[in-house]
């Protein structure tokens, strides 16, 4: 089992604290959450809902940013530099607890972004325990602290402090000898001092077998539908070319009514694989002047929350717009926001084309 990080998010049992691939697509109530590509850490407790975002994961070469791919089946991601022999690996040790490997000469990790401008009271303190010393990057935006320390290798933070918060925060692990090892815990209200001393092979070994005890309480698939079931996988890596079908006559309309001087928008329920397709299946996609999907938001047609993203993103005055869709409720939804609309249902472009330019248009 590989795992698509854009759209599976890799966590474990109990926790809040997952690690997703974030595209510049993503959006999230309608606004885009990270300045760049890559992998991030962020939180999935209720109240971070509004600002997920923990830090941007970077992987370093020499003290640099460096290009990496990553795959994970699970129970670990591992990410592996294009420049370099040289990887790191990332389990969950305990549900709150991430234990970090980086091997090979050169090689490092920056959480960057612990802290921003557009949150009050973001910032990392020294903690020091024993002969020991702790990083705690208390982060109000999302009503958490994580606590970043290093079992080997070496680590330091850099900080742009401003009145009450950190302007910019990073924190840095680079390798000594060809390896390093980090920990960050999530410590919501008091961290209880201790000395991580788990070994990393052990806790993966641990954790792989918690996976495969997961994944045996599976109902098997019986020897005589093994090609429906290589069938099912088919289908749901490539579900776009089975399950949505292009109408040229609304790829022929659309372009009619955008060379005619009218703004072609898209609002659609859709999950965020969505974005990874949608230029493929939707016709005349160079004529739309803004798509919402409504997994950005998280909220749904017909429920008014979703026509206001809609508005409010691209500008738009209800009282100008005028609708088309398949299902009542979601024209029903949207006049009951001030928008009017046609239904779709019977798919009949013709019936559709005469609506338009012989009522609503004219």
């Amino acid at each position: 089992m590989i795992l698509d990080l854009t759209n599976v998010p890799f966590t474990r049992r109990n926790s809040y604290m997952v690690i997703s691939y974030i595209t510049d697509q993503f959006r999230l109530f309608g606004r885009k959450i990270a300045e760049d590509e890559g992998l991030y850490l962020r939180s999935v407790r209720g109240d971070c809902r509004m600002n997920p975002l923990i830090a941007h994961l970077v992987p370093t070469y020499q003290g640099k940013a460096a290009d990496y791919t990553y795959y994970s089946d699970g129970t670990e991601i591992v990410v592996e530099l294009k420049a370099a022999d040289a990887k790191i690996e990332i389990i969950f040790a305990e549900e709150n607890t991430l234990l970090i490997r980086g091997q090979g000469e050169g090689i490092g990790l920056e959480f960057d972004r612990l802290a921003g401008s557009e949150s009050l009271y973001d910032y990392v303190i020294t903690i020091p325990y024993k002969e020991r010393e702790f990083y705690e990057a208390n982060l109000f935006r999302n009503a958490s602290k994580y606590i970043f320390g290093s079992r080997k290798g070496k680590k330091s933070f850099a900080q742009d402090w401003q009145e009450q918060t950190a302007k910019a925060c990073k924190i840095i692990y680079e390798a000594v000898d060809g390896e390093f090892e980090a920990t960050v815990e999530e410590a919501q209200v008091e961290w209880k001092f201790r000395e991580y001393t788990f070994s990393f092979d052990e806790k993966l070994a641990e954790v792989k077998k918690e996976f495969a005890e997961f994944c045996n309480t599976m109902p098997e698939v019986p020897d005589e539908y093994e090609e429906e079931k290589k069938l099912a996988v088919k289908s749901f890596d490539h579900w776009h070319e089975y399950n949505l079908v292009q109408k040229p006559e609304m790829g022929d309309l659309v372009r009619d009514l955008k060379a005619k001087g009218y703004g072609i928008y898209l609002c659609s329920n859709a999950s965020v694989r969505m974005l990874t397709c949608y230029k493929e299946v939707l016709p005349a996609v160079e004529c739309f002047d803004g798509i919402l999907f409504s997994a950005e938001v998280l909220c749904m047609k017909p429920q008014k929350e979703m026509y206001g993203h809609f508005f409010e993103r691209f500008g738009l005055k209800p009282e100008e717009c005028y609708f088309i869709d398949d299902l009542p409720n979601n024209i029903a939804g949207a006049k009951a926001c001030g928008m009017d609309g046609y239904c779709f249902a019977d798919g009949d472009v013709e019936k559709l084309k005469r609506t338009l330019y012989e009522s609503v248009l004219s």
